[in-house]
């Protein structure tokens, strides 16, 4: 089955209504602004931007298979526990190349061997497996040195649930300086035309050694303008696994207070595994719990949870490449190009089971038809991907549909403009002189409600109305974990962020006509580094106290002559109050946070201000150029005509355009 690119339909769409609206200007000579500063700007996302879907999962999930299977190649590295990189980017390209940025700033671009090099890039070596592997690579990137990231060993391990012998740490630390670390990758890749205009994430494994990392909760909820960076998120789990049980309850709990509703509406929830026997034999069942553990905890609606096997979709199109026969389980003996033999063998183990399946059915013939059929009912990555094409048309449809009908609202009132001044100049000096004085009238009038609504956004009005985000701050302190008050803290962002959108669109209702490039989105809430108040807070809640696993002895000579060996505990190790250093996080929090509510606050009021400022230039060079259009038209009042003439076919050439409109509308 064959799916067509929406997103790429959609751009497409938005590239050419927008040139045919600034070929129309130019063609008819349209000086006013009007609202194309908010049309270039709805269209940008679309011209520019990409769908964008983060794939986060347990380790065990099959997160590198899914991927790989979604974007048709074995790219990215398979059947690693840990990586060393954090996030990485694959992007819709015409050329295929990897750009990698390091921990010390520096970058390199490589352009072949890119599954080689990718190996090479995120594989932790086996002999480090067992250590907090993104806790240390913070710690390196932040420049501790080996003796402050040994100090804090204890506490990591406590917080991570890890142990390891103090030589391995200091193994690794000698073995990766920030020149290895990979602070990002970014991977441009020419992917199958259904997948052109997307951006696949690929974020660090949740139940990873230390949970969800920050930079996923921090990718998930960045803007990019007025838009999410993240379209959607998938969430994996190993259907194999079960969905029941302590360890897949502790899952959801994980991500409901990770993500909080920061990712609320954009979530998918999506089995793997789906080709074992364990899952197969109760399906139905399987679904059943994942809807009470997942669709219910996190508001996924039920249509986005579903399930998959990678490793069966990775062999349906390989094999249909091929034209190979695979009527028979001896065709399964010499492996599809590009296949190790460690995936290869784990293929035949799977289907195996499908084989005897259709071999045990009379009225079946075992050939690639029936094979494929069968196999394509536990692949399921077409039903995934019409899923995800369901939820990018309701999303960014959205988006189109508001730019394309903006578009329309601005040829229809230029349309009207136009059709009135035909009127008057076809009725004669008396009534131009007539528009001329309606002009007047409604530059009074909208100067006067202009007045009245900055009535109601004094500076005094605009704290009132943000009070509430000093509010939910003090309530930082109820909560109980140091991941609780991140999320909140992102969450209490957000719902500020919301308030402000609400509060423009009250403010531009009225004079949308006037805005011109207005934009409020520069007034935003300064970043707070959280890693650093938590650094912060460890620091206060740490403690030296004798580190009794490292003696030394001390010989003394007694008077007797003989001598005395005796244990001595002369070293310090640092030990940290979790529950203090939750208290000092939060208090940092609450204090950073209530500042930057306070600048913020500030903000908005210049803002403001610079919305009346724009509003009423733009009514007062609206209203002058209406009038001085008019006027010239009673200089020309002899040469009506030719006036009128060039009247019409600029009404014309709008009215044609607002068909065009209709066409793409369709």
């Amino acid at each position: 089955m064959e799916t067509q690119n929406d997103f790429m339909i959609l751009r497409e769409t938005v590239n050419k209504a927008v040139s045919q609206y600034n070929e129309l200007r130019k063609r008819i000579d349209w000086r006013d602004a009007g609202k194309s500063a908010t049309i270039y700007r709805l269209a940008k996302p679309f011209q520019t931007g990409y769908f964008t879907i983060a794939i986060a999962g347990k380790m065990s999930s099959g997160k590198s298979t899914f991927i790989n299977s979604l974007i048709g190649e074995n790219l990215l590295p398979t059947g690693i526990f840990q990586t060393t990189s954090g996030i990485t980017w694959i992007v819709s390209s015409d050329k295929r190349y990897m750009e990698v940025t390091y921990a010390d700033g520096k970058k390199k671009t490589f352009t072949e061997n890119l599954e080689q090099e990718l190996q090479k890039l995120v594989a932790v070596p086996d002999e480090f497996h067992s250590l907090p592997i993104n806790d240390l690579n913070i710690l390196i990137k932040g420049d501790d040195d080996l003796k402050s990231i040994l100090q804090k060993k204890e506490g990591i391990e406590e917080k991570t649930k890890t142990s390891s012998d103090e030589k391995l740490w200091k193994a690794y630390v000698a073995a990766t300086p920030k020149s290895k670390i990979a602070d990002e990758v970014v991977i441009y890749l020419p992917l199958p035309d259904e997948y052109k205009g997307w951006r696949i994430v690929d974020t660090p494994g949740i139940g990873a050694i230390g949970g969800i990392q920050q930079a996923t909760r921090e990718l998930i909820t960045s803007k990019e303008g007025d838009n999410n960076v993240v379209d959607a998120v998938i969430l994996l789990h190993n259907g194999a696994e079960g969905v029941e049980g302590t360890t897949v309850n502790t899952f959801a709990e994980e991500v409901k207070k990770s993500m909080g509703n920061l990712a609320q509406g954009r979530l998918f929830f999506v089995l793997t595994h789906a080709a074992h026997s364990d899952f197969l034999n109760n399906i139905e069942g399987h679904l059943e719990r994942a809807y009470n553990n997942f669709s219910n905890k996190l508001a996924i609606p039920q249509e986005r949870v579903t399930y998959v096997d990678s490793l069966i979709h990775r062999f349906l199109v390989d094999a249909k490449k091929s034209h190979r026969d695979f009527s028979s389980l001896k065709s399964l003996k010499t492996p599809l190009d590009g296949w190790s033999e460690k995936d290869w063998k784990a293929l035949k183990d799977a289907l195996s089971p499908f084989y005897m399946s259709i071999m045990e059915e009379e009225d079946i013939e075992l050939s690639n038809k029936s094979l494929f059929s069968l196999l394509e009912s536990v692949s399921r990555f077409e039903i995934l991907r019409e899923l995800l094409y369901e939820f990018l048309n309701t999303e960014k449809e959205k988006a189109f549909n508001e730019l394309l009908s903006l578009i329309k609202s601005e040829l229809t009132s230029y349309g009207v403009s136009l059709r009135n001044d035909i009127k008057a100049v076809s009725n004669g000096q008396a009534a131009v002189e007539k528009e001329i004085k309606k002009a007047e009238e409604e530059g009074r009038r909208l100067n006067l409600a202009l007045v009245k609504v900055q009535q109601t956004a004094t500076p005094g009005a605009i704290e009132k109305n943000f009070k509430f985000i000093d509010a939910e701050l003090l309530q930082l302190s109820t909560l109980s974990s140091i991941d609780e008050v991140r999320t909140k803290y992102m969450q209490i962002i957000e719902e500020g962020l919301s308030a402000q959108e609400k509060f423009f669109a009250t403010l531009i209702n009225d004079f949308s006509n006037f805005v011109g490039g207005f934009s409020n989105e520069s007034v935003t809430f300064q970043s707070l580094d959280l890693k650093d108040l938590e650094r912060q807070a460890q620091n206060k809640a740490t403690t030296q106290v004798p580190d009794l696993d490292r003696s030394k002895e001390i010989v003394k000579k007694k008077s007797s002559g003989r001598k005395e060996v005796i244990k001595t505990y002369p070293y310090k190790k640092d030990k940290i109050d979790f529950d203090q250093k939750r208290r000092e996080f939060t208090a940092l929090v609450v204090k950073e946070g209530r500042h930057i509510t306070s600048v913020y606050t500030l903000g908005l009021i210049v803002k403001v201000k610079e919305f009346f400022d724009i509003v009423s230039s733009s009514i007062n060079e609206k209203t002058k150029k209406t009038i001085e259009r008019l006027e010239e038209y009673k200089k020309r009042m002899a040469h009506s005509e030719a006036i009128l003439n060039e009247l019409r076919a600029k009404l014309a050439a709008v009215d044609s355009q607002l068909e065009e409109l209709k066409k793409l509308e369709d």
